[in-house]
């Protein structure tokens, strides 16, 4: 007789963990979890993309943004140039510049308390959208990366749970009384309480970030 037939038939806890119905259920439950935590994986992960995709957006608008305020600076400044030249000597000319100038420009020359023409508040309001937009861009950035963080958290249940998987498919081939069986068993619900455990958190988490960018409302992307 072999080995395998000359051990005694297993009874009591030790025979219900080597059951076909515990393997049954324990196989059920991991193919659920893992189907189930590898499509949150898949949302997750798209919308980590959607919140990196509009941020690149947003640095792009904010970039160009930049760029128009900086010529606008530029144009002030030959503006004024200009305008002050003509002063005195032709107004209509030098009006003409005036009604060129921008608004922060005019704000300058219009408030008797600042005595820099071309100070840093005349920079902070012309640049004002663009770093309104650097700001956003930098906010979506990091909102794509926590979302990416919680989305490679799931790829780690998911790869738990099929190790569970596997030792319980293994566990079903072994004989009834073999000691492997039960050691596999045993490790198996170990693996689907601990990925259990991983999961709850990220349950939770996944649910606390905006379900898109229209949500979040992004000034510059209007």
């Amino acid at each position: 007789m072999s080995e395998a037939e000359n051990k005694p038939a297993p009874s009591g806890m030790s025979k219900f963990l080597r059951s076909d119905t515990i393997l049954g259920l324990l196989i059920a439950a991991f193919s659920v979890l893992f189907a189930f935590v590898g499509y949150q994986a898949t949302l997750t992960d798209a919308k980590s993309s959607e919140f990196e995709l509009s941020a690149e957006r947003v640095l792009s608008v904010a970039n160009r943004e930049y760029l128009d305020a900086s010529q606008n600076v530029l144009f002030d400044m030959g503006a004024y140039d200009n305008y002050y030249a003509q002063l005195g000597t032709d107004d209509d000319a030098a009006d003409n510049y005036y009604a060129s100038f921008s608004t922060a420009l005019v704000d300058n020359l219009e408030d008797p308390t600042r005595e820099e023409l071309f100070d840093d508040l005349y920079f902070d309001e012309m640049h004002a959208y663009a770093d309104t937009c650097y700001i956003e861009a930098d906010e979506m950035f990091i909102l794509g990366d926590a979302v990416g963080e919680v989305a490679d958290k799931h790829q780690l249940v998911m790869f738990i749970f099929a190790i569970g998987l596997a030792l319980t498919a293994w566990a079903a081939l072994l004989p009834d009384n073999s000691s492997i069986r039960l050691a596999f068993v045993i490790f198996s619900i170990i693996i689907l309480i601990v990925g259990l455990i991983l999961y709850l958190p990220l349950a939770t988490s996944a649910t606390g970030f905006p379900a898109n960018t229209a949500a979040i409302g992004l000034s510059c992307l209007n």
